[in-house]
């Protein structure tokens, strides 16, 4: 299974102080151009959107690279003419003539030699053509016949902003792709970093036999589904508990109610036989496969699902301002690191030079405090799921110091 937001860095900035620019305004006086913006954010939302990307494959890029669309509409669209756009080419894939993604269905564009190189298991790609995707700091546009920016998911520091959305999500590892999990048009919280997924479609027969009792329970189902594979994944929410929706058609009952571990979760009577309802998942549950009961009096069903890992953490404030004079000693607030995660986490800690407009301070005047024990300006943390730790910088500042600001980052690493 895979695991999250592997090489996340996070930023705390020390400095003396901070000034922020006013928000700009914005006034809109004429009704049509607000017309005209609103029916260009009603296409988006019904938009081919960009499912999974494949850019740094194990061992060669040469026909490994590979990005998948999403069609999440209730209708056919055409793609024909349309293009991938990249750091390295405006027009780095061109879709050919009779391309089309069926309703809520997927469209494989992948590098030439894909179908021959592919690993074992995984699909033929509906178009091949020679792409270039950087393995670092990069980035991916699609655009309609209108060269209209259909959607973009960027990678690591992309300067380009045409190819990304939001914030860009973060470099994944060689052999991981960037799969999306939502759509909230920020690639920093869509796109998280997976084990590839093109698996070919698989079809389970099911046979269900009605015997003659009071209660018959005839569906039971997740309404959530993280990833395309066989089977139910849920992916946690990091810092948070994930409420996964459930429903139940069951003939003969009024009540009904579903088992988690030790957790029991009522079930809401919608209809003459729909229930729906939700469980509760912790963010620090533990990756593994689990059992979902319902209960419905003396009829009982059973849904499997996976829970995946997620490696993440945070640190907050991300600003600490301190002031001294020359030969003091000065302690900061805490600054919290956080596991919000379900897996253990080890993070590492550096605080770099302060540098001022004429002089500096090194890195040996300065410690990193746990309570009341001074560490150097380097140190290592290891995080349970939901552990947090709290640190202080303490600052020797010289005696010959030069009276001014002084900034420097505290950079945070797994």
């Amino acid at each position: 299974m895979p695991v999250r937001a592997s090489g996340f860095k996070n930023f705390v900035v020390l400095t003396a102080e901070l000034n922020l620019p006013a928000p700009a305004h914005f006034i809109m006086k004429n009704k049509i151009f607000v017309l005209f913006i609103f029916l260009f954010l009603l296409q988006l939302v019904s938009a081919v959107e960009i499912h999974q990307v494949l850019y740094d494959p194990l061992n060669s890029d040469t026909g490994g690279e590979a990005v998948e669309l999403y069609n999440p509409s209730d209708d056919e669209i055409n793609i024909s003419g349309w293009v991938i756009a990249t750091s390295t080419s405006d027009k780095d894939v061109t879709f050919p003539k009779n391309s089309f993604i069926a309703p809520k269905s997927y469209f494989l564009v992948a590098d030439v030699g894909w179908n021959s190189t592919k690993q074992s298991g995984w699909r033929n790609a509906d178009y091949e053509e020679t792409m270039t995707l950087p393995n670092d700091d990069s980035g991916i546009a699609l655009k309609n016949n209108n060269l209209t920016i259909i959607d973009a998911v960027g990678w690591g520091n992309v300067s380009k902003e045409s190819l990304y959305r939001g914030s860009p999500t973060v470099n994944v590892l060689e052999g991981f792709s960037l799969l999306r999990i939502s759509n909230t048009n920020n690639n920093f919280v869509d796109f998280v970093s997976s084990v590839p997924v093109f698996d070919v479609p698989q079809s389970v027969f099911v046979e269900l036999e009605v015997v003659q009792q009071s209660v018959v329970i005839k569906q039971f189902e997740l309404l959530a589904d993280d990833s395309n594979v066989s089977g139910t994944q849920i992916i946690p929410f990091a810092g948070i508990a994930r409420n996964v929706s459930v429903r139940a058609v069951i003939d003969g009952t009024n009540t009904a109610h579903l088992q988690f571990g030790e957790s029991v979760f009522a079930l809401q009577k919608i209809n003459s036989s729909v229930f729906e309802g939700s469980i509760v998942l912790q963010h620090y549950l533990p990756p593994n496969n689990y059992s979902v009961m319902l209960v419905a009096e003396s009829s009982t069903a059973f849904l499997n699902f996976t829970y995946l890992p997620l490696k993440k953490f945070v640190v907050s404030p991300s600003f600490v301002r301190l002031r001294s004079v020359a030969g003091e000693t000065v302690v900061s607030e805490s600054v919290v690191v956080r596991n919000v995660g379900n897996v253990p986490v080890n993070v590492s800690a550096r605080l770099n030079e302060l540098r001022g407009t004429n002089s500096s301070i090194t890195t040996t005047s300065v410690s990193l405090m746990f309570g009341s024990v001074k560490k150097s300006s380097s140190i290592e943390l290891t995080l349970l799921p939901a552990d947090e730790q709290l640190l202080k910088l303490s600052v020797n500042v010289p005696q010959d110091a030069v009276k001014g600001k002084y900034v420097s980052s505290l950079i945070f690493q797994d």
